[in-house]
């Protein structure tokens, strides 16, 4: 029960965008997929980092770590031995846009509309929470200007991405 207040609170702090700074994206992921590379090793899985770019944006920088740890996490935990988990950052016209690919089981289609519902977990599906995790990253996102989503097929993986505006370099 407190985990799930805990969630709860997450919201309301987190849906503050002027609480945000500028943040280098390319050093930013890295640090992510460091903190999680450990928990893919033991999965059995590999862990890869894909920004070619220089992207910067403005944003809250405990809530977007956050977001990249829900999204990493998940593709690790439904990933199985000798899978691939991605993160990757890249300029579209409107800003950027992150994607967290992976090698796992899929989303069945008749669950993908819902997995970003409050408290919704996929039937059957190896469970790490409450099922507020996507819900609380995707109102975090949108109170930032951007949009967030998923593909998956069954047996052949999944892909979350989000976007959310880029600021202008300052050189």
């Amino acid at each position: 029960m407190n985990r799930l207040i805990g969630q709860l609170l997450e919201i309301a702090r987190g849906l503050r965008p002027e609480a945000g700074q500028t943040l280098e994206l390319r050093a930013l992921l890295e640090e992510r997929a460091r903190a999680l590379r450990a928990a893919a090793n033991a999965a059995g899985a590999s862990l890869r980092v894909l920004c070619s770019e220089h992207l910067s944006l403005l944003a809250a920088p405990d809530m977007l770590a956050r977001i990249l740890d829900n999204l990493l996490g998940n593709a690790v935990r439904h990933t199985p031995p000798g899978g691939h988990v991605a993160v990757r950052v890249r300029r579209t016209n409107e800003g950027a846009r992150f994607e967290v690919q992976d090698t796992g089981e899929g989303i069945p289609p008749q669950y993908q509309e819902r997995i970003f519902e409050r408290f919704f977990q996929v039937p059957g599906a190896r469970h790490g929470g409450v099922g507020l995790g996507l819900y609380i990253s995707r109102e975090v996102i949108r109170a930032h200007g951007g949009e967030m989503g998923a593909t998956s097929e069954v047996g052949k993986g999944s892909t979350f991405w989000f976007t959310l505006p880029v600021t202008p370099r300052a050189d």
